[in-house]
């Protein structure tokens, strides 16, 4: 089977999944380490689902992702975060 090519820029693809992390953590109130994970894990999916990581090295990348690339998803999850408690949050 044919590798497929990458879809997108990474950085935005690791933006938007911070801030669809922090979506999902501030409409369920989760706390801070929850919300470090979900924002953290939806960047990684959306790279693995977008063709970012090839199957060879999705091992050695999440070193990468949670060491190098923090310092976009988890901005971008702290908006997600607010904007989510303020739809669907408690008062």
């Amino acid at each position: 089977m044919e590798e497929r090519k990458p879809e997108g820029n990474p950085l935005i693809v690791l933006a938007a999944g911070g801030f669809l992390g922090g979506l999902i953590a501030g409409g369920n109130n989760a706390g801070l380490f929850w919300f470090a994970a979900l924002s953290l894990g939806c960047a990684y999916g959306l790279l693995v689902l977008l063709g970012h990581v090839a199957k060879g090295t999705q091992d050695h990348w999440i070193g990468t992702i949670l060491g190098l690339s923090t310092f976009v998803p988890l901005p971008c999850g702290l908006i997600g975060m607010m904007i989510g408690k303020s739809i669907w949050g408690s008062p």
